[in-house]
């Protein structure tokens, strides 16, 4: 895992001298996924035209969780997974604005003014159609056309990056995973999605099994919907197959949500680091088996599948066990 970036305050500008000048595109950019990489291109390819920076600007926390502090919510990336994300996509520098609710609070054209002008003295803008800021999202596209022209900034409307008929989004994405569709999510994303965790101490059924998982906890983001699928696990540089269950385990009696990572030929300790898991494909749903051997016999099923998808991806199974 990364360590989550300062956020700036917003308040106090000009913003670092590294931020200022440049041609900005705004927004949540959760998932990071192929539609904001075309925004990001876009801004990128604007910036080289006036041959100046292009920033990314972002919001940390997220502004929902001060707007519906009750909520619970489901993100697809942490801020540091989306400022590695955001700068592999190509933009220079991301700024993640800290927020509060005197941010929130602001106008359109306050917010305009404050953060675009005063704090980062912005030569241009890229954004997408829907585009909407400041107090209650009231600012839209055209006001902010209107704001650029009467500061001589540069503007840009960038089409939206659609698939299957639909523009791509991170909400669309996020149903995706919540129904367990992770290989249509990786099409929207880009690449497979994963989640990040620490690996916990856990009831060790799996190695009376035959089968050790490690146990996965404090996971910050989007956990996919309930099932067995197909995964890649990595660790410190380095990545095996794994079969992943999310969810309970009826056959025991266990209705407690779990996710229980089984590294295929992984042998040590893994207590206490830090693992990521990125999704292939699922392979089915929660099952409740009669009995321990028909749940034995399905999982040597579901190592067989993991290794099938393994072959299509290209990565094998390797490494050693994790109880």
């Amino acid at each position: 895992m990364t360590i989550e970036p300062q956020p700036i305050d917003w308040s106090a500008p000009p913003y670092p001298a590294i931020l200022r000048g440049a041609v900005v595109t705004m927004g949540n950019f959760d998932g990071v996924h192929l539609g904001h990489a075309a925004l990001v291109k876009s801004t990128v390819a604007l910036a080289r035209q006036i041959g100046i920076r292009s920033i990314a600007l972002t919001f940390s926390p997220p502004p929902l969780k001060l707007l519906k502090p009750g909520l619970p919510l489901h993100f697809l990336t942490t801020s540091s997974q989306k400022t590695v994300l955001l700068k592999n996509a190509g933009i220079d520098h991301v700024c993640a604005l800290g927020t509060n609710q005197d941010l929130l609070s602001l106008e359109p054209g306050d917010f305009f003014e404050r953060v675009l002008c005063q704090g980062l003295e912005t030569r241009g803008i890229v954004e997408g159609p829907d585009f909407h800021f400041g107090k209650n999202r009231a600012g839209g596209i055209q006001q902010l056309q209107k704001l650029c022209q009467q500061f001589g900034m540069n503007f840009q409307v960038a089409q939206p990056l659609q698939a299957c008929g639909a523009p791509i989004s991170s909400s669309r994405i996020r149903q995706l995973l919540l129904q367990g569709e992770v290989g249509l999510a990786r099409e929207l994303l880009g690449r497979s999605y994963s989640i990040e965790g620490v690996v916990a101490v856990g009831a060790k059924r799996g190695q009376t099994l035959g089968f050790p998982t490690a146990n996965l906890e404090k996971v910050p983001t989007l956990i996919p919907g309930n099932g067995v699928y197909a995964a890649v696990a990595s660790m410190e540089g380095k990545a095996a197959l794994a079969a992943v269950n999310l969810g309970p385990n009826p056959t025991f009696g266990e209705k407690s949500q779990k996710v229980e990572v089984h590294i295929l030929g992984f042998t040590g300790d893994l207590y206490g680091k830090e693992l990521e898991v990125s999704f292939l494909e699922k392979i089915r749903g929660v099952v409740q088996f009669s009995s321990r051997e028909a749940l034995i016999q399905q999982i040597l099923s579901d190592v067989e599948s993991v290794k099938n998808c393994g072959k299509k991806t290209g990565i094998r199974d390797g490494g050693q066990s994790h109880e």
